[in-house]
């Protein structure tokens, strides 16, 4: 079943999820960035998207949740 904020079906191919592939070829400063900056846009663009602004900010919050996922990571938390 797709869920269009945590596991978007046009965002996987096979059994690798697309942000998965993006951060095995980034370094990690590029995909912290690239995770903060897509937070930015969520956040950027929600008073201007009308079809569903709930969507969009529960994907900004997802996006912002990844990046401390990762920040954690690489601490060793």
């Amino acid at each position: 079943m797709s869920d269009p904020v945590n596991n978007p079906s046009h965002y996987n191919f096979g059994s690798i999820e697309c942000i998965d592939a993006m951060k095995a070829m980034a370094s990690r400063e590029e995909f912290l960035g690239y995770l903060r900056l897509t937070h930015m846009k969520y956040n950027w663009r929600l008073k201007h998207k009308h079809d569903d602004p709930v969507q969009c900010a529960e994907k900004a919050q997802w996006y912002w949740n990844r990046y401390i996922q990762e920040l954690k990571e690489s601490d060793g938390n």
